[in-house]
C-alpha cells in the first residue's frame, strides 16, 4: 500500500491481483504498474518487503531479487540464478565454476541474507563468508577464509584478487565450507578467518551486492 501510494503520487497506478490456491500450496500477490516497465517498482517492493518473510520474484527480469525462502546461487558472469541448492549440487557448481579461463566467482544467499562466495582461477579457489545480522546491512561482516599454517605470504588469485598464501585453497575446502553454510552452521572452526569487512565498500567487489537502486523515480 505504501509503494502505491507514492507511485499514486507520480501520477501512476498500481494494480493488483491475489491468487487463489489450494491449502498448502504457495501464495502470490501480483503487482503490475501497466504505465512503465521501469526497475523503479521492483526496487520500492524489495524494500517494502524485505523484512517481512516474502519472496520478490520480477517476472519481466526473470530472476528472484529479494530474500529466497532456501537459498539462491548467483553465477553473475552468466547472468544466471540457481534456486534451493542442495549439498549434493555443490561439486558440479565448483567444477563448472573451475572451467572458467579467468578469475570467476558465484555467491550463494541464504534466507536471511546472508552470503558465501566462492572465487576460483586455474583450479585455485578462495571463499568468502558474509553475515547480515538482523537483515541490516549497517552490520554486515565478511571473512577470507584461509588454511591453519604458521606463515603467510601475500598471494594473487587471477588478475584481481590479493590475498594471503593460506587464503588458496582447493576443491574440497571450498565444497567443505559450502555444504557448511548450507547447513545454517557457524564459520568451520578449523579455518582461519580474516575480517575483511573494511573491503565491502571497495569498488572492486560490487559483486558482492546482489541490486543496485536504478531510479529515484518511476519516468512519468
Amino acid at each position: 500500500a505504501e509503494v502505491a501510494d507514492q507511485r499514486r503520487t507520480e501520477m501512476g497506478e498500481l494494480f493488483f491481483e491475489a491468487n487463489e490456491v489450494s491449502p498448502g500450496k504457495a501464495s502470490f500477490v501480483c503487482v503490475c504498474d501497466h504505465a512503465s516497465s521501469s526497475p523503479w517498482l521492483i526496487d520500492k517492493l524489495l524494500w517494502a518487503v524485505w523484512k517481512t518473510g516474502l519472496t520478490l520474484y520480477d517476472e519481466g527480469a526473470n530472476r528472484l531479487v529479494g530474500l529466497p525462502k532456501r537459498n539462491i546461487v548467483e553465477l553473475p558472469s552468466q547472468g544466471r540464478q540457481l534456486v534451493d541448492v542442495l549439498p549434493s549440487d555443490i561439486p558440479v557448481l565448483l567444477d563448472t565454476l573451475d572451467g572458467s579461463a579467468h578469475l570467476t566467482a558465484l555467491a550463494c544467499y541464504d534466507r536471511h541474507g546472508n552470503m558465501f562466495q566462492v572465487w576460483v582461477n586455474a583450479r585455485r579457489f578462495a571463499a568468502e563468508w558474509q553475515i547480515l545480522p538482523e537483515q541490516d546491512f549497517n552490520l554486515h561482516r565478511i571473512w577470507v577464509a584461509g588454511r591453519p599454517v604458521a606463515r603467510q605470504r601475500h598471494a594473487r588469485l587471477g588478475s584481481r584478487k590479493d590475498l594471503f598464501s593460506n587464503e588458496i585453497l582447493g576443491m574440497a575446502d571450498a565444497q567443505c565450507l559450502w555444504t557448511a553454510f548450507l547447513a545454517g552452521s557457524a564459520r568451520p572452526e578449523g579455518y582461519l578467518w580474516r575480517d575483511i569487512t573494511p573491503d565491502l565498500k571497495n569498488p572492486e567487489h560490487t559483486s558482492r551486492e546482489r541490486h543496485q537502486p536504478k531510479e529515484d523515480h518511476p519516468p512519468l
